[in-house]
C-alpha cells in the first residue's frame, strides 16, 4: 500500500487514568515497529502496552492498565522502525512477491519520516554556510560557545569574559523600561554638578550614569556602554539631560539645572517647564517660586531659604511633584514671648486651589506654615495631596506658650470664609470642607511649635505613622472638618492635647495611636467639644508619663488633666479598648468644658450638654504623681476619677438650646488606682453660680470592674430627677483590712490573737466583715470603743450613720437592762461605734473599761463611702 501522510508521530496525549487506547495515523509494517513515548521523548517500556495495525494506514496503541497524569504528563505514539532491510528477493522466476516488496519500501519511507522527525530538531546553519564543529569534550567543559562579533565563527569562552557585558546590557534594558522612575532615580544618585569630564570624550567605564558640564555650564548626564561612546548633549540641548549610549539617544529623560543660587536663576529653570534639579546647593530665594503643571522640583540636599519677608517660597502647581528639598523660611524667634516673627516665608510650600500634588522627603524649618493647603474662594478645589515622609521642625524651642507662637507644621484647609463662633451656624460652612478633601499625610514628622497639623474645614483626610513632639497641640481638626482617620501615630511631650477636635469635627477616627510623655497641668490626651459628632476613639494607648516628670516652678506639683474629655455638645462618640495611665480623669465627660472661665456673652454659652457617648471596654489606670522635688505619691482620693459625668452651668437652659446629659453608656470598663472609679456629679460654677435645675441626667452602668487601692468607686451627687442605672457591675474581688480596737479618749495598744478584715465595694456601697479576738489590753486605754481602721471614710452628713450587726461576742460587759452589741458606720470617719441595746433603753456606746483582755467581736456592715 502506498504511505499516504508524512507524520511518523500522534500526540501529545494527555492520561486521565480511564483511557487505555491511544489512535495514531501514521504507517508501519509491524506492530513492534510502533512505540510510546514519554514527555520527554523517551520511549515507554512496550511491556505495558500492545499495538494494533490497521489495514491501511494507522492503528491503536493500547495500554494494559491506563496511564495516570502522576506518571505522565504527555503520551505521544511514534514510529520507530528498524534501520536494518530484512527483505530478501529471488531474481528468478514465481518466488518475486509484490506485496513483500511494497513492506519493503513501506518500512523504508517510514525508515525516512523517523530520520527526518530527528534532524529537524538538530541545529542548522543558514545554507551556503558551513557546517559547525564542537572542540573535544575535555576542551569545552565549562565554557560557553560565543560567536565572533564580526566574523560569526564559533569560538569557546569563559563566564567571567561574558557575565560583564550581559549584566551591563541588562542594566541598560532595565533602565529603559522604566523612562518615568527607576532611569530618573539613578540619574539623581549619581550625579555630580562638579565633574569635569569634557563633551566629546569618549567613556571609560560601564553602565554607569554620568555627570559633565557642556559647553554652556550647564549640568548634562550620559551613560557609559561599552568599549566608550561620546557624549552627545546636542541631542538635548543647553541646561537638558538624557541618558544615551552607543552614539544613540537611550532615554530623554531631560531637566534643567539652575545656573545660580538666587530666586531669578532657579525660577528660570522652572520657566523651562522641564524638571528642575537642584543638587545640594542653599539657595537665596527673595520673590516666591511658581511652578508649571505636572513639573517636577527635586534636590540631592538642597535648601531653598527665604531671603526677607514673602508669601511662600514655592508655589506648587496642578500634579506638582517636590522631592528632597528643605525649605528654610527664615523667620526669626522674638527675643521675648510670641508669637514669632513675621519677617521670613510664610510659608514653605503653598498648594492653593490645584489638585493631585505630591511631596517627598521634604523638610520644613522656621516657618509660620511648613505646607499650607488651603482653598481660596468656596467651590474651588484644593484637592487629591499626598504628603509622604516629611518633616516639620520648628526651629526654635520655645519653654512656654507654645499655644500663642503660630507656628503650623501643615495648615489643611478653605480659607473662603472667617471662623464661625457659634455652634448653631456650623453647618453653613460645611460644603466648604469638600472643597479642601482627600489629603493624605503618611509618616509626617513634627517637632515643636504651636500645631504640628491643623486641619481646619476639610474633609477626606487622613494621617498615619505620623511622629509629633514637644508642641501644643499635635494635631488640630476644627472648623466642620470632616471624614479625618487619625491612625498609627506616636504623640509625645505636648502641653495642651494630642489630639484636638472642635467646632464641629465630625465623622473622625482616632485609633490606634500612642499619646505620651505630656508636659503641662490640665493637659489632655484625646478630647472633643464645640459641635463634635459622630466620633471612635478607640485602642489609642494614652499615658501622661508624669510619673517620671521633673520640671515645673518651685514646689509645684503636677496634676494631668484627663486621658480622653469630651464636652459641650458632643454627641454620637465611642470610646473604646483604650489604655490610659496616668491622668486625674482618665475620661471625662463634660456638659461644657470651660464652666470656671465661660461667661454670658460667649456665642455658646448656653450651647451645653453631652449626649449618646459609649463608653465601653477601657482600662483606666491611676497610678502616681510626681512633686518638683522628686517625690512620688499616689493621686489624692477627691481629685482622681476613672470615668466622670459632670452637670455644669446654672446656664444649662434647654429651652436656650443646651442638652444636659443623655444617653450615656458605660459599660465593660476597668478602673484602678483611682480615688473615684466612677462619678456622676454636678461641676463647680464659676464666682460661686448656683448648680443647675437640670432636666435629664441619663447614665447606664453597664459589666464594669473596679480594683481600687485607694477608696470609692463610685460618686453620686446628682438628686431628683434622676437617671443613674447600674446594671451587673463588679467592683472588685474582696480585698483585705486590718481593723483595731480602740478608745476615744486614749486609742491604747492592744494585742490580738485575731484581727482580720475582708471589704467589698458594690454599687456606691462598701461592706465590709471582720473578726477581732483580743489576748491583752493597754492599761492606757480610755474613752468609748470603736472599731477603727475601716477601707473607705463613711460619707458625711445626718442620717449617713449605717447600721451593722455583731454576730458573735464574747468578753463585754453591758450595762444594766442591756441585752445586745451592734456596730454603725459613723458618718465622717473611719470607724465602727459600738453600740449596746436593750428593751425600754436607749442606745448606748459602751465603755472600753467594760472590754475585757480576752474580748472577741465578729462583725459586719455596709455604708456609703465619702
Amino acid at each position: 500500500m502506498p504511505v499516504s501522510t508524512e507524520n511518523s508521530v500522534s500526540g501529545p496525549y494527555t492520561p486521565n487514568g480511564v483511557t487505555t487506547d491511544f489512535a495514531f495515523d501514521f504507517k508501519a509494517t509491524s506492530a513492534d515497529e510502533v512505540v510510546a513515548l514519554d514527555q520527554d521523548g523517551a520511549v515507554i517500556s512496550n511491556a505495558l502496552y500492545s499495538v494494533t495495525l490497521d489495514d491501511d494506514e494507522g492503528g491503536t496503541l493500547s495500554f494494559s492498565v491506563a496511564p495516570v497524569l502522576a506518571d505522565y504528563s504527555a503520551i505521544f505514539v511514534a514510529g520507530n522502525p528498524a534501520l536494518t532491510q530484512p527483505s530478501d528477493f529471488d531474481n528468478a522466476g514465481p518466488s518475486f512477491n509484490p506485496a513483500a516488496l511494497t513492506r519493503a519500501l513501506d518500512r523504508a519511507a517510514a525508515r525516512d519520516l523517523k530520520q527526518q522527525r530527528e534532524i529537524d530538531r538538530g541545529l542548522r546553519v543558514p545554507f551556503g554556510e558551513a557546517g559547525l564543529s564542537l572542540p573535544p569534550v575535555a576542551d569545552r567543559k565549562g565554557k560557553y560557545w560565543l560567536f565572533d562579533p564580526v566574523t560569526g565563527a564559533a569560538s569557546l569562552d569563559t563566564p567571567s569574559n561574558f557575565a560583564a557585558p550581559a549584566a551591563a546590557e541588562a542594566d541598560r534594558a532595565s533602565e529603559k523600561a522604566d523612562v518615568s522612575e527607576s532611569a530618573r532615580d539613578a540619574a539623581i544618585a549619581y550625579i555630580n554638578p562638579y565633574a569635569d569630564q569634557a563633551a566629546g570624550e569618549a567613556a571609560s567605564s560601564e553602565g554607569e550614569p554620568f555627570s559633565f558640564l557642556d559647553g554652556d555650564n550647564q549640568v548634562a548626564l550620559a551613560v557609559r556602554t561599552a568599549g566608550g561612546s561620546e557624549l552627545l548633549t546636542t541631542y538635548f540641548g543647553a541646561a537638558k539631560v538624557g541618558l544615551f549610549g552607543g552614539g544613540t539617544v537611550k532615554d530623554a529623560l531631560p531637566f534643567v539645572v539652575p545656573t545660580g543660587t538666587t530666586a531669578t536663576e532657579v525660577q528660570a529653570a522652572i520657566d523651562t517647564g522641564t524638571d528642575v534639579f537642584l543638587g545640594t546647593s542653599t539657595y537665596t530665594i527673595a520673590t516666591p517660586l511658581t511652578m508649571n503643571a505636572g513639573q517636577r522640583i527635586f534636590g540631592n540636599g538642597a535648601t531653598l531659604q527665604a531671603a526677607g519677608a514673602i508669601n511662600e517660597i514655592l508655589l506648587a502647581a496642578n500634579n506638582a511633584i517636590i522631592e528632597g528639598i528643605t525649605f528654610d523660611c527664615a523667620n526669626t524667634q522674638p527675643g521675648s514671648g510670641v508669637p514669632i516673627n513675621s519677617d521670613g516665608a510664610g510659608a514653605g510650600v503653598r498648594i492653593r486651589d490645584v489638585t493631585g500634588c505630591t511631596l517627598r522627603k521634604c523638610k520644613f524649618t522656621k516657618y509660620r506654615r511648613g505646607i499650607s493647603i488651603t482653598s481660596s474662594v468656596a467651590g474651588t478645589a484644593c484637592s487629591d495631596h499626598l504628603i509622604e515622609n516629611c518633616e516639620a521642625d520648628a526651629g526654635y524651642t520655645w519653654s512656654a506658650a507654645r499655644s500663642s507662637n503660630t507656628q503650623l507644621g501643615a495648615y489643611v484647609g478653605s480659607e473662603a470664609s472667617a471662623t464661625i463662633p457659634d455652634i448653631a451656624d456650623y453647618g453653613d460652612s460645611e460644603p466648604e470642607c469638600e472643597d479642601v478633601r482627600n489629603i493624605r499625610f503618611i509618616g509626617w514628622k513634627a517637632t515643636e511649635g504651636q500645631y504640628g497639623l491643623a486641619l481646619h474645614r476639610c474633609s477626606n483626610t487622613s494621617v498615619v505613622g505620623g511622629d509629633f513632639r514637644q508642641m501644643s497641640r499635635a494635631i488640630s481638626i476644627q472648623h466642620q472638618s470632616r471624614g479625618i482617620t487619625i491612625s498609627g501615630n506616636v504623640i509625645a511631650d505636648v502641653d495642651s492635647t494630642g489630639v484636638h477636635m472642635s467646632q464641629g469635627a465630625s465623622q473622625v477616627s482616632v485609633v490606634g495611636n500612642r499619646i505620651k510623655a505630656t508636659m503641662a497641668n490640665d493637659n489632655v490626651g484625646i478630647q472633643a467639644y464645640y459641635g463634635c459628632k459622630d466620633i471612635s476613639i478607640a485602642d489609642n494607648l494614652i499615658d501622661s508619663r508624669f510619673d517620671a516628670w521633673a520640671g515645673g516652678a518651685s514646689g509645684e506639683t503636677r496634676t494631668p488633666g484627663s486621658g480622653i474629655r469630651l464636652g459641650q455638645q458632643v454627641e454620637n462618640v465611642s470610646v473604646r479598648g483604650n489604655k490610659i495611665r496616668g491622668f486625674a480623669v482618665g475620661v471625662s465627660l463634660k456638659s461644657t468644658i470651660y464652666e470656671t472661665t465661660i461667661t454670658s456673652g460667649d456665642a455658646n454659652y448656653h450651647n451645653a450638654g453631652i449626649r449618646n457617648i459609649t463608653i465601653s471596654g477601657n482600662t483606666i489606670i491611676g497610678d502616681y504623681f510626681t512633686t518638683a522635688t522628686g517625690y512620688k505619691g499616689v493621686f489624692p482620693q477627691n481629685g482622681s476619677y476613672g470615668i466622670r459625668v459632670q452637670l455644669s452651668g446654672s446656664w444649662e437652659d434647654t429651652v436656650q438650646g443646651a442638652w444636659n446629659v443623655s444617653g450615656i453608656v458605660i459599660s465593660e470598663n476597668e478602673c484602678d488606682g483611682v480615688g473615684y472609679s466612677y462619678v456622676m456629679e454636678t461641676a463647680t460654677m464659676s464666682g460661686g453660680a448656683t448648680p443647675p435645675v437640670y432636666l435629664n441626667f441619663g447614665v447606664r452602668l453597664e459589666n464594669n470592674q473596679a480594683a481600687n487601692d485607694l477608696s470609692n468607686v463610685v460618686r453620686s451627687t446628682i438628686t431628683t430627677p434622676l437617671s443613674v442605672v447600674y446594671q451587673g457591675n463588679s467592683w472588685r474581688d474582696e480585698q483585705s483590712f486590718t481593723p483595731t480596737l480602740v478608745g476615744t479618749s486614749t486609742a491604747g495598744t492592744q494585742t490580738y490573737s485575731a484581727q482580720v478584715g475582708r471589704w467589698v465595694a458594690r454599687g456606691g456601697r462598701v461592706l465590709v466583715q471582720g473578726r477581732i479576738v483580743l489576748t491583752a489590753k493597754d492599761a492606757g486605754v480610755a474613752g468609748q470603743a470603736v472599731i477603727k481602721g475601716l477601707p473607705a471614710s463613711v460619707k458625711s452628713g445626718t442620717n449617713e450613720n449605717r447600721a451593722g450587726s455583731v454576730a458573735l461576742w464574747g468578753g463585754v460587759t453591758l450595762s444594766g437592762g442591756y441585752t445586745a452589741l451592734n456596730v454603725f458606720a459613723e458618718p465622717g470617719t473611719d470607724q465602727l461605734r459600738l453600740v449596746q441595746c436593750g428593751s425600754g433603753s436607749g442606745a448606748a456606746y459602751p465603755s472600753f473599761a467594760n472590754v475585757s483582755a480576752t474580748a472577741q467581736i465578729d462583725f459586719s456592715c455596709e455604708y456609703e463611702p465619702a
